[in-house]
C-alpha cells in the first residue's frame, strides 16, 4: 500500500471520529454544508517589538474535495457550533485536506 492511500485511511478514520458539521459560504456565494474537524488550537503571534506570544486562536481542517471547485477562498465565511468566523490563512497538507484558520467575526 502507498504512503498516499495510509495517509487518507488515516483521515477517513480521524474524521470519522472527530468531524462535525459546519457551514462553508464563498463571498457572493451560496453556504455549503461541509464536516471539519474544529478545535481552538494554540497559536503564536509575533508583536511589533517582535516578541511571540501564545494564545488560542479556531481554526478547522477540511477535506477538499467537499469546497465547492476544491479550492478554499481567503475572507470565505465558516459557520460551526453556531459561531460565525472568516478564513485568514489556509495550509494546504498536500494530501487532500487544509487547515484553516479562523478569525470571529
Amino acid at each position: 500500500m502507498a504512503w498516499l492511500d495510509l495517509a487518507e485511511l488515516v483521515q477517513d478514520a480521524t474524521r470519522s471520529i472527530f468531524a462535525e458539521e459546519a457551514t462553508y459560504t464563498v463571498p457572493l456565494g451560496s453556504p455549503v454544508l461541509i464536516s471539519g474537524e474544529y478545535d481552538a488550537a494554540a497559536v503564536q503571534v509575533e508583536i511589533d517589538s517582535g516578541v511571540a506570544v501564545q494564545t488560542v486562536g479556531p481554526r478547522i481542517a477540511v477535506q477538499l474535495a467537499e469546497i465547492p471547485g476544491g479550492v478554499v477562498a481567503v475572507g470565505a465565511g465558516i459557520q460551526v457550533r453556531g459561531i460565525s468566523y472568516t478564513v485568514t490563512e489556509i495550509e494546504p497538507d498536500g494530501h487532500g485536506m487544509a487547515l484553516l484558520k479562523l478569525r470571529r467575526v
